[in-house]
């Protein structure tokens, strides 16, 4: 092996709609769960339309140990 080479871990779990970690992604698997979601959209603040999304809920960055403020907007 290389001594130069160099790794990044990008993730240690799955961060998804239907779950977040191991544990919960597969329970939602087993219940058949798609994270689907009826989400509304807007322009200029003029609700556009709906779409279904697969939306991360319940996220909060700072449960992972990373401050917000240096993340970019």
């Amino acid at each position: 092996m290389n001594r130069d080479a160099r790794i990044a871990i990008t993730g240690i779990g799955p961060f998804s709609a239907i779950g977040i970690g191991k544990d919960e992604v597969w329970d939602s698997v087993h219940k058949k769960n798609t994270g689907l979601s009826l989400t509304d959209y807007s322009i200029d603040k003029k609700d556009a339309q709906q779409f279904y999304a697969h939306n991360v809920k319940d996220f909060n960055v700072e449960n992972f140990g990373i401050a917000k403020d240096i993340l970019a907007d």
